[in-house]
């Protein structure tokens, strides 16, 4: 039997510990070289993205409900919400709109005065909100639950060839790796990498995505969701939003490693197998993709994943790491993430058709997960697709 995995981690969370903070916590030694940055139109990530585009446009449609809809004290220290806060600060970056940023502020300000835990991968990407806050005003209060997740990275349990462990501290049902970690814990080293130019975490990245490739990618290009969770699962299917995670997070990493010089060949190579098995995959009339990806015809069509793809490729492509099929595809798949998006009862841009929380399983198992709306990790996920896709022309 499936168990979401919101479930899974809330059933074992009185179990595992790590790093945690509250607002007795003091901040750490000064930074040494913050700067205060606010979106400006010298800034290269808002002028590679169009503004003005039609793309912008709908992602702020989509962000303007999820404000009115969700208040951000509503929202958890989890990976879904902090891949939303992620999606509100790269939309601050784009359109200078203080709305989106005052959204994520007020989320890192509820969660610095209450006791908030990095106890495994999913409880990192929440620190975003705050690494936003911090690279805008160099106040030293918001850095701390950065270096909560960049302490707790550093001593995660790991298996015994490198991965860091999903689970953190429960080790109940082994150590294992699980595909989606390199979104939710290598998207905050590739920002704190961006904003402090530091290439050492740029070489946690690597690294770990070096191990991902070793043990999960098979040699068609396609990752497994996981390896040696002790519940029982498929290793011959393919989850389409565990690969899309990878796509998005590994072409950032790609983007802010060329800004700092660093040579990332190995990564590239991993992500040119995997991009040429997502364009065998994608459906030819709605350009989208199944949630299992080598099952076309089983289940569904899912939104998020599909966005990631679009997001991944688009930033490839902006590098010049991709060409022309793979920039078709991603325009393809946002004309079909966008017929997911409809008007609810107020007129108001909605995210549709986005597969709820998923734990490796056998094919039953991910059937059993339901299409939902208006799922914080899902609407994040149109919204920087949106965002990446604006500007690159047609």
């Amino acid at each position: 039997m499936l168990l979401p995995r919101r479930l899974l981690l809330s059933a074992l969370g009185l179990s595992i510990v790590g790093c945690g903070s509250s607002s007795e916590r003091s901040p750490p030694a000064g930074a040494g070289g913050c700067k205060p940055s606010t979106p400006s139109p010298a800034d290269g990530f808002a002028t590679e993205r169009d503004p003005a585009s039609a793309e912008v446009a709908l992602a702020r449609r989509i962000a303007d409900r999820w404000l009115e809809v969700h208040p951000p004290e509503d929202s958890p220290w989890d990976w879904g919400a902090g891949t939303m806060m992620l999606a509100l600060g790269d939309l601050y970056r784009v359109t200078a709109d203080p709305r989106y940023r005052d959204h994520y502020r007020a989320y890192a300000d509820h969660w610095l005065e209450r006791t908030y835990q990095v106890v495994n991968s999913d409880t990192c990407p929440s620190a975003h909100a705050a690494l936003g806050v911090y690279r805008e005003t160099c106040d030293e209060a918001y850095r701390v639950p950065v270096d909560d997740v960049v302490a707790y990275l550093e001593g995660a349990p790991r298996t015994d060839y490198g991965g860091i462990q999903h689970l953190g501290s429960f080790e109940l049902l082994g150590r294992s790796i699980w595909v989606d970690s390199l979104q939710m814990f290598g998207s905050v080293w590739t920002r704190w990498a961006e904003l402090t130019r530091d290439r050492t975490f740029l070489d946690r990245y690597a690294e770990q995505l070096g191990v991902f490739v070793e043990h999960l990618q098979d040699p068609g290009g396609l990752f497994r969701h996981a390896k040696d969770f002790a519940l029982a699962h498929d290793t011959d299917i393919y989850w389409a939003r565990g690969n899309g995670w990878v796509t998005a997070s590994a072409y950032d990493y790609l983007r802010v490693a060329r800004a700092l010089g660093v040579d990332a060949a190995p990564a590239r190579a991993a992500l040119e197998r995997q991009v040429a098995a997502l364009l065998a995959s994608q459906d030819p009339t709605t350009g989208l993709w199944w949630t299992l990806l080598n099952r076309p015809g089983d289940i569904y069509l899912e939104t998020s994943a599909s966005a990631l793809f679009a997001l991944g490729m688009a930033r490839g492509v902006r590098l010049g790491l991709l060409g022309a099929d793979a920039k078709t595809a991603a325009l393809r798949a946002m004309d079909g993430v966008q017929s997911r998006v409809i008007d609810d009862a107020q007129g108001r841009a909605l995210v549709t058709g986005i597969s709820g929380p998923t734990t490796a399983g056998d094919a039953a198992d991910y059937a059993e997960v339901p299409l939902e709306d208006d799922l914080d990790f899902g609407v994040a996920a149109v919204i920087l697709a949106l965002l990446e896709i604006s500007g690159l022309g047609a």
